[in-house]
């Protein structure tokens, strides 16, 4: 995610148009690792926007996690889900996060600083 202009949506009804600005993005990562390092998103959890990161671990050996681990000052939320998934890994995350930006990433990417 670059710094640049707020990223805005309008919604339109009888009574006219609204512009809202999103303020907050979450990050998603579907895992099949069974011990997923999210110190590698660091550079995403310093962007004052980024509100949340969630693990989603799709490994049948995985131990369910319970916790909040904190990157910077973006906490980490870990989730294991009993059967592999993509769509349900990604759907998990979408569910239980605040923000109003979702992004996912494969469990390869180490995203740039900017």
């Amino acid at each position: 995610c670059r710094h640049g202009p707020p990223i805005s949506s309008t919604s339109c009804s009888a009574g006219g148009c609204e512009v809202t600005t999103a303020r907050t993005f979450a990050v998603v990562v579907p895992t099949l690792q069974q011990a997923y390092d999210p110190a590698r998103l660091a550079p995403l959890a310093a962007a004052p926007e980024c509100t949340e990161i969630s693990v989603v671990s799709q490994h049948p050996l995985s131990e369910a996690q319970s916790g909040i681990e904190t990157i910077v000052s973006t906490p980490v939320r870990r989730f294991t889900l009993p059967t592999k998934g993509t769509s349900k890994a990604r759907n998990v995350g979408l569910d239980r996060s605040q923000a109003d930006i979702v992004v996912f990433l494969d469990d390869d990417v180490v995203p740039h600083p900017d």
